[in-house]
């Protein structure tokens, strides 16, 4: 699908067909979309294809006459179980206008079409464009804080932790946190090439300062949040281990309590003579026998820490 649009007093404006000094949003384009794109305004077919490209990186070219640019986005993913994934935006830089192209829209362009890119008009092409790269790194770090807030855990919730449910949860923060990772450099390598390049307008040099210093911020920010998360990960996978091992002593302890009455109820369910078989009350004496051996025995293992392995060690 291809969405023309172009600043008309001031506003971002959907228009019916591209225009002299517009953006044009190409979204999953058709075959017939993309030899349009090609014969009636000169993009490259290779623009094209790199953008549509899930695997594609980062980076700046001329191209058959246009500065062709791939940025890495951050997108939801919830289809793939996880918090978020990147993908690849295309931008051309033509004479006359500029053309995005993605396969699925990310949080950026929507964030773009409700606030009027900040009111950069589309004939200002490099500038657009560079409002463009600064969105999306601000959108990074705001993904970047919501991963953040999804693996701060309750203390007590992990103190009883007994099962891997909140560790699966911080996996799937790991792996988006990996994409963003990335992404973030090869946004990074990209934005240094544009920064060496002669591609911009003077004018324009001090915005694309600024991106330099979103995006290596945003970047800086990724790689702490991942470390942060690998020492939670291997903090919560003690504590779920621990929890389990102070589980299974708990239930050695009480197997070997109830074993000492098991093995009274045993004799005197012999078939021989003894005491207090023809006593009126000997179900209850033996059957409360049993419960203080129980109790006692549970005790001593408990007070005496006899399968404490801290104990054994020392």
């Amino acid at each position: 699908m291809i969405f023309p649009f172009r600043t008309v007093d001031g506003a971002l404006t959907l228009r019916d067909h591209p225009e002299e000094g517009g953006w044009v949003h190409v979204l999953a384009p058709s075959d017939e979309e993309k030899e349009y794109l090609i014969q009636e305004h000169g993009i490259p077919r290779d623009c094209i294809e790199e953008a549509l490209d899930p695997d594609a990186l980062a980076r700046a070219r001329k191209l058959d006459g246009s500065l062709s640019i791939v940025l890495l986005c951050s997108r939801s993913g919830a289809e793939q179980s996880v918090p978020f994934v990147t993908q690849p935006l295309g931008i051309v830089l033509r004479e006359k206008m500029i053309v995005t192209i993605c396969s699925r829209d990310p949080e950026l362009i929507f964030d773009l079409l409700l606030e009027d890119a900040y009111a950069v008009p589309t004939y200002e092409r490099y500038r657009f464009c560079l409002m463009i790269l600064l969105q999306n790194a601000r959108i990074f770090k705001v993904h970047l804080g919501e991963i953040r807030e999804r693996g701060v855990l309750d203390e007590e919730v992990l103190t009883r932790a007994l099962t891997g449910t909140g560790l699966i949860d911080l996996l799937d923060g790991e792996r988006s946190l990996a994409y963003f990772v990335s992404a973030l450099g090869s946004n990074q390598e990209m934005v240094e090439a544009l920064r060496s390049s002669r591609y911009l307008e003077p004018e324009d040099r001090d915005l694309l300062e600024d991106v330099v210093h979103r995006n290596r911020e945003s970047l800086t920010v990724a790689n702490t949040t991942a470390k942060l998360h690998n020492d939670l990960i291997g903090g919560f996978t003690s504590l779920v281990s621990l929890n389990l091992n102070n589980l299974v002593r708990t239930l050695t302890e009480i197997t070997i309590a109830l074993s000492v009455p098991a093995i009274i109820g045993a004799l005197w369910g012999m078939e021989v003579s003894l005491p207090l078989k023809e006593h009126s009350l000997a179900f209850w004496v033996i059957l409360s026998l049993m419960g203080v051996l129980a109790v006692a025995t549970f005790v001593i293992i408990r007070a005496g820490e006899l399968l404490d392995p801290a104990r054994h060690r020392r």
